[in-house]
């Protein structure tokens, strides 16, 4: 079991990536369209992978970290 303050940072950690992902993936997307006017769908397909990695790789830690908060509760 890890401890409480990495538990804590890795549980803001998380909450971090599921909210920055999707966010720089939005201002990728400003940035792209005031560039070029037009957004092509490559890069499209990139932002919205971006976006929802961030959500998954933040969500599976939040997760992982609610396990092990789970685990040390029961013992």
């Amino acid at each position: 079991m890890i401890s409480t303050k990495l538990r804590d940072g890795l549980a803001a950690f998380a909450v971090l990536l599921m909210i920055a992902g999707p966010a720089l993936a939005l201002l990728v997307l400003v940035g792209l369209s005031l560039q070029g006017g037009v957004v092509a769908g490559g890069a499209l397909g990139n932002i919205v992978e971006l976006a929802v990695m961030g959500l998954l790789g933040g969500g599976a830690l939040r997760l992982l970290v609610s396990i092990d908060a789970r685990l040390e509760a029961k013992s």
